[in-house]
């Protein structure tokens, strides 16, 4: 008997992890994708009341960061067209 060839060597299936780990994260990330579109699409009205209201406020927020901006941007315009 040829105990050599019956038996792989230990670091033989080292070329096949990376491939099955890859697979297995490819697939780990793709999941939630697999989600049914009702469970996604029926969300309680006081939630969906909470998420718009959470939006008008970032939006508030952006506006609200915005505004100083633009009036030191035309401030500073004012100033080089005077001293033109």
């Amino acid at each position: 008997m040829q105990k050599n060839q019956a038996t792989p060597a230990p670091h033989a299936s080292r070329g096949r992890r990376l491939p099955v780990l890859a697979l297995a994260l490819f697939l780990a990330l793709q999941a939630p994708a697999y989600l049914p579109a009702t469970a996604q699409a029926e969300v309680h009205p006081e939630i969906q009341k909470a998420n718009e209201q959470r939006a008008r406020a970032e939006r508030r927020q952006k506006l609200l960061l915005l505004f100083p901006a633009a009036a030191l941007g035309i401030t500073i315009a004012l100033i080089i067209i005077k001293r033109r």
